[in-house]
């Protein structure tokens, strides 16, 4: 004989204790009759008016009924009826006499009933009460659907959009501190680098637990994993913005400044450009030790990525595509000795103290589109009135759609020049910041850890970068400048044979601030000779 207790709730508001008094009732009952129960079930937050909590846990049970692993000897416990189903009076009859009909029994705690095939069949009474009490639910649940349409509409009049606020945001929509705090540090964590798993495995160490839904039934706490970080990193309501969402996907336009603004734009923007390159992927041999050009590095040919390999334990770059015979550069170069050239001659290049003139141009669209939502919200509200006295002007309609399709794509744009600006920052604030961090590279025993964090400043330094076979390395600054360094033997190198010559004897020069023009002249210039020059590593 197989027992199970059954609890249900159907809202996120009801979720304290109701699961742990339905069950409690259940253990009650059982310990009355000296009887062991075998499993605990629950639904949580799945509504038994919608079904809902058919595809949940309850479905489950049915299914296994249905395959007759349940059924004759085998006992359900639930607190009341409506646990079971709040549906028409119809459909929750059918669920019931599946049960009875498989040869189960039904148990409510409420009132101490026990409802069987048998019952049924010999009381007719047993089975108008269940009647009367399913068809009782039901009405309920209807008044109840009811009775919150018509309080969404006061809400919605007093502007409150949603009940579910984040975890931070408490339901009067003020800011709760202690949480607050939590969630700054996480995204403080992430722009110096940090992963989203290490992260959730940082704060797991430190006894910090997440909030929202309990999966942990026993304490009531949630571990935070690698994909609650990330989906936090990515939570604009750290901005104070609200989306509605419809089975996932957004419905409607952005609502800004809806809730308190904990996170600012320019933190949120910085780490959201990174948390798509944020995992370090490298192929063979010593893997996860960092990249500090992720992203950033490109074949002079093919503009494909230049990435790491391991051959012999010893980390190389290479172009992707030549990798695999799509690009004429297949060349492998140390990535140590250039990381370190790189690094070393960044410290003595002097960076314009003036903002980028990108960065320029895109805080005054930022300042337009601002300007323009505005009006256009404006403009909708008016619509929305002319629509609403009159339903059937379609000229009104037409017009409301025009300017709530106007606000979409326009916070959609602000958003992107948003993000664009946490990436474009003042050029010489970067650089000091990477001079700061460079002076740490010797002590520090964790080189992931330094790569990750460098290659989240460069990111904010440098426009791009590129590398060709011939061993020339182009790197352009967001302060307009363009650098170009030269793979080349050393001066005071000794004559060797063709094919043999050590690492050693080779070095990365910085041949000088080129302009675009002078650049594209120089690499048009390189000659055969430069092909069969040598760069053997050894």
């Amino acid at each position: 004989m197989t027992i199970i207790a059954y609890a249900r709730f159907s809202s996120g508001s009801q979720n304290e204790g109701s699961i742990a008094r339905q069950f409690k009732a259940a253990k009650e009952f059982a310990a009355a009759r000296n009887w062991t129960i075998d499993e605990f079930v629950s639904d949580e937050a799945k509504s038994a008016f919608s079904g809902k909590h058919m595809q949940g846990e309850l479905g489950s049970i049915f299914k296994r009924v249905a395959a007759g692993k349940l059924g004759s000897g085998d006992t359900i416990i639930v607190e009341n009826l409506d646990r079971l189903s709040r549906e028409a009076v119809t459909d929750a009859m059918f669920s019931m006499m599946t049960l009875m009909q498989s040869g189960m029994t039904v148990i409510t705690t409420h009132d101490q009933k026990i409802l069987t095939k048998a019952n049924y069949d010999s009381e007719v009474g047993d089975m108008f009460d269940t009647l009367i009490k399913i068809r009782v639910a039901n009405e309920e649940s209807e008044k109840k659907r009811l009775r919150q349409s018509s309080n969404w509409q006061k809400w919605r009049e007093q502007g409150i959009l949603t009940h579910r606020n984040p975890f931070w945001i408490a339901k009067d929509r003020t800011v709760i501190e202690d949480r607050a705090l939590l969630v700054r540090r996480i995204f403080e964590m992430s722009a110096k680098g940090m992963g989203a798993t290490r992260i959730a495995a940082t704060l797991t160490e430190e006894g910090l637990f997440a909030f929202g839904k309990i999966q942990n039934k026993e304490d009531g706490k949630a571990p935070f994993t690698g994909a609650t970080i990330s989906k936090l990193l990515r939570n604009r309501s750290v901005l104070g913005e609200y989306q509605a969402r419809s089975k996932g996907e957004p419905v409607g336009a952005v609502v800004v400044d809806y809730y308190p603004q904990i996170i600012s734009h320019e933190l949120f923007n910085e780490v959201n450009a990174d948390i798509k390159t944020r995992r370090f992927r490298e192929s063979g041999g010593k893997v996860g030790e960092g990249n500090i050009f992720k992203s950033l590095l490109r074949c002079v040919h093919c503009k494909s990525r230049m990435t790491l390999h391991s051959i012999n334990y010893v980390r190389h770059y290479r172009c992707r595509l030549g990798a695999i015979k799509g690009c004429e550069n297949k060349r492998l170069w140390n990535a140590e000795m250039l990381e370190k050239a790189f690094l070393q001659t960044i410290q003595e290049i002097e960076i314009k103290s003036d903002e980028p003139t990108r960065l320029v141009e895109l805080r005054e669209e930022k300042s337009r589109l601002e300007s323009h939502i505005e009006t256009a919200k404006a403009n909708a509200s008016r619509a929305y009135d002319m629509w609403f006295s009159n339903p059937n002007s379609v000229t009104a309609k037409a017009k409301l759609d025009e300017f709530e399709a106007s606000v979409v794509s326009m916070s959609e744009r602000l958003i992107a020049v948003d993000e664009e600006i946490g990436q474009t920052a003042k050029p010489d604030n970067v650089h000091a910041q990477v001079k700061s961090l460079w002076t740490t590279f010797e002590e520090r025993e964790n080189k992931r850890e330094f790569r990750e964090q460098m290659n989240v400043l460069l990111k904010r330094l440098v426009r791009h970068m590129t590398l060709s076979e011939f061993g020339s390395f182009v790197f352009a600054l967001n302060d307009n400048t363009t650098y170009r360094m030269q793979y080349e033997l050393r001066p005071d190198a000794a004559p060797r044979k063709a094919g043999s010559r050590p690492l050693s004897d080779f070095v990365w020069q910085l041949k000088g601030r080129m302009t675009e023009k002078l650049l594209e002249e120089t690499l048009r210039s390189m000659t055969i000779d430069q092909k069969t020059r040598d760069f053997v590593e050894s």
